[in-house]
Parts: structure tokens; C-alpha cells; sequence
């Protein structure tokens, strides 16, 4: 039996696949490319007979023909092939091969069932390809809109475009007029963007030296900032679970990164959040603060991120005695507040909140209940 995976992937079974595969690529289907799948220990608990190696290329090329013509001589009919769709749950992608042998991915992703979001994500993808000047080598959506909980009136869409080249000067220019532009078009995303553009070679050793990024995000104009060791947490979470719009898988573009390694990172940040909060003078800022530490809490204790959603409502449940202090601060956010202006005591008890969950993260046991003097 051939099973066929309806995902542009036919997937054929394995001495007539060899044979045939070089056969038809000497003749009329040049863009076909056979690899072995990941998928072969969970098929060999099929009682059909496991699949050996696969196809890929772009629609219409022929994935499923050869799918038939590998059926038919191997089992006696074109019918001895199972299909399994699910085109409508993962990426679906082509390859194509270019003259000098590189391959050029070109991905269309289902991220969500907005047909709304989709479309923006595609326009998003062509002006960012557009405005990178050619430099754009893999572009990947993460954050709340991959992993739930994203609400299409308020939440941000993060983005890692990692680029070829330094980004400056011309580049530099083209991608903020571009970012000014889309606002413009779409005034509903104003300060609802984050693009973080990385180059390639910066991204592979964030470990060992920091670079210049140019990055986007909400409250800030396109600027340039220096990123290394301190961007981990962002790069295991796009590693993890981002999505690509454009390009090669996250993982190709970034070194893997040990969840050992992760936890590490979030017990750094906690600890360098005692002396941040002190600048989080606004409501806005106070409650990026808590969600921030509910999120750090959670992956300390699950070994996982969560969205700031799902942070702060197991946060409520576990630590109840900062349940009014994170309430307040959903509320305040799900009401769509203004920013505002400065708020001491609102400051104080964020102040303790993060100390508090700063030290049940590290081991420092500098905690203090809510309304503590301090």
C-alpha cells in the first residue's frame, strides 16, 4: 500500500520509489526531490507495509501520479493508496531547485482560520520580502497568535525575519518607510507589529557576540538595538513553536537550544527584572511587568512558556494572594485603557509582585505579600 500525505508531499514506498524517482526526473518532473521522512516509526506500527522515502515539489508536477504509477506497479492498481489530508492543519510548502542547485523554499502556512489574519500575514510577508531588498532568508510568526489565546482587537503579532545582511542604510530605509506605510494602510495594527530583523550569521552565534538588529515593536519607532545571549528566551520560543511564512524551517536558522538552557535564561531575567520594574512607572508598563513574571513563574514551574493570558490565570490559582493585583491588571488591559500616566502606588505593588515572584524563581527568597511595607 502507498500512503499518500495530502500535505504537496507524496509519500511512496521504497525500491520501486528509488528506481522510478530517478526515471521521471530524467524526463518531464525535474522539481521532484526524495528524502526520507521523520514519519517512519509511527507508519511502522501500520499493518500496511511502511513507506520508505517521499516526495516533494511544486503542485501540479506530478507528486501524485507517480504516487498512482508506484501503486500500480508494485501492488497491481492504481487504488492501493491511502490518503491522509491535512493540508488544512500544516504548512504546505514547495521547493524548487535553481539553476546553480540552491533551494529556494516557498511557503503558504495556515496560521489561523481568520481569513482576515491570513491575509495580513500574506501582505505582511510580501512587503517585509519586498522592503529586506532580497536579503530576506526565513520569516517566522510566533507568540500568541500561534500559540492561542490571541484576540485579533488587541494583541500584538510577533515576527523574526532573519536576513542575509546587515540591516542599514538603504535596507534600513526601505523597511521603515514600508512599516510607516502599513500603517497607514491598515490603521487597526498601529503599534500591533513587532518584527525583529536578525542577520543570519548573528542569529547562528547569539551566543557568543552581540550584534545590531533592527527591530519594530509596539511604543518604539524602527530602530536599531544590539541582541545576543539576552534575545534566548525569544529565539527557543520561535525555534519552538513559530510558524514559517517564508523560508527554511525556525529550526535551520537556529542552533538548538537545550530547555535546560531556556529555564536558565528565565531565572536571568527574573532576576534582572528586580531592577527593571523600578522603571515601569505607568498602568501599562506595571501590567506588562506582571504578565511578564506570571509567564516567568509559569515556565519556571512547567518547564514551558504560556501566553500571558494563560500565565496569568494559573498564576491567580496558585499564588491567591496576588489574585486582586493580577485581576486588576486584566481587567485594566481587556478594557483598553489608555497608557496614563505616572501611578506610585500602583508602582509599589507592582515592585513587590515582582520581587516576590523574582525570588521564588531564583532561589533568593525575597518575597513580600501584597501591601508589605518596603
Amino acid at each position: 500500500m502507498v500512503l499518500v500525505f495530502k500535505l504537496g508531499v507524496a509519500l511512496v514506498a521504497a525500491n520501486h520509489g528509488r528506481s522510478l524517482h530517478r526515471a521521471r526526473l530524467s524526463g518531464h518532473l525535474p522539481n521532484l526531490t526524495l528524502y526520507e521522512p521523520p514519519l517512519l516509526a509511527s507508519l511502522r506500527e501500520l499493518t500496511i507495509e511502511p513507506v520508505k522515502g517521499s516526495t516533494s515539489g511544486d503542485p501540479g508536477v506530478g507528486k501524485t501520479e507517480l504516487a498512482c504509477t508506484l501503486a500500480e506497479a508494485r501492488f497491481g492498481e492504481e487504488a492501493a493508496i491511502v490518503r491522509i489530508d491535512m493540508s488544512e492543519l500544516q504548512e504546505r510548502h514547495t521547493v524548487r531547485v535553481e539553476e546553480r542547485e540552491r533551494v529556494d523554499y516557498t511557503w503558504t502556512v495556515l496560521v489561523t482560520q481568520d481569513t482576515e489574519i491570513e491575509a495580513l500575514l500574506g501582505r505582511l510577508t510580501d512587503e517585509i520580502r519586498s522592503g529586506s531588498n532580497g536579503s530576506l532568508v526565513g520569516l517566522y510568526v510566533y507568540g500568541s497568535l500561534v500559540t492561542g489565546d490571541f484576540d485579533k482587537d488587541r494583541s500584538d503579532i510577533d515576527l523574526l525575519a532573519v536576513v542575509d545582511s546587515d540591516v542599514d542604510g538603504e535596507t534600513f530605509d526601505r523597511l521603515d518607510r514600508m512599516h510607516a506605510r502599513f500603517v497607514e494602510e491598515h490603521p487597526a495594527w498601529e503599534d500591533r507589529i513587532e518584527v525583529a530583523y536578525v542577520p543570519a550569521s548573528a542569529l547562528w552565534n547569539f551566543r557568543t557576540r552581540t550584534d545590531q538588529i533592527a527591530v519594530i515593536s509596539p511604543g518604539e519607532p524602527f530602530h536599531l538595538k544590539a541582541a545576543g545571549k539576552d534575545w534566548l528566551i525569544n529565539w527557543y520560543m520561535v525555534s519552538e513553536v513559530g510558524v514559517t511564512l517564508h523560508g527554511p524551517p525556525p529550526r535551520v536558522m537556529i542552533p538548538e537550544i537545550p530547555q535546560s538552557e531556556f529555564m536558565e535564561a528565565v531565572r536571568e531575567q527574573a532576576e534582572a527584572w528586580k531592577e527593571w520594574v523600578f522603571k515601569m512607572r505607568t498602568p501599562g508598563a506595571q501590567s506588562y511587568a506582571v504578565l511578564t513574571l506570571c509567564r516567568a513563574l509559569y515556565a519556571h514551574t512547567h518547564g514551558r512558556q504560556a501566553s500571558k493570558r494563560q500565565a496569568a490565570l494559573w498564576a491567580q490559582a496558585y499564588l491567591p494572594q496576588w489574585a486582586p493585583l493580577i485581576e486588576q491588571i486584566s481587567l485594566w488591559l481587556s478594557e483598553d485603557q489608555d497608557e496614563g500616566t505616572g501611578d506610585a502606588a500602583g508602582l509599589r505593588e507592582t515592585v513587590r509582585f515582582v520581587h516576590d515572584i523574582a525570588g521564588r524563581i531564583t532561589g533568593t527568597g525575597e518575597s513580600a505579600g501584597p501591601g508589605a511595607s518596603g
